[in-house]
């Protein structure tokens, strides 16, 4: 795994955090398997992911809003007559 370490200039914040024994036992399992790896290294990766993972939800969820708000009805309307004046316009100027 390899993500970007944490700034060495920011205090770190220590916290209890219970976990289901099961995913301690992966945590530890691929600990065990990757020499210089550890549980702090596997929980800021996957700290890492999951903000990566909400950011690219927040990101989806503006590309939608974004959407929504272009083809509003309202919007359309208005579009069709600001475009319509326009033609207008540049028609009078030929």
């Amino acid at each position: 795994m390899s993500s970007p370490k944490a700034p060495s200039n920011r205090r770190r914040v220590r916290i209890d955090v219970t976990l289901d024994p099961d995913l301690l036992g992966a945590v530890d399992a691929h600990v065990a398997r990757h020499p210089g790896s550890n549980r702090r290294a596997v929980i800021d990766d996957a700290r890492a992911l999951w903000q990566e993972r909400e950011q690219d939800l927040a990101m989806e969820r503006q590309h939608r809003e974004d959407a929504n708000y272009y083809y509003d009805a309202e919007r359309v309307a208005w579009r069709a007559l600001r475009d319509a004046a326009a033609a207008r316009l540049f028609a009078k100027r030929r």
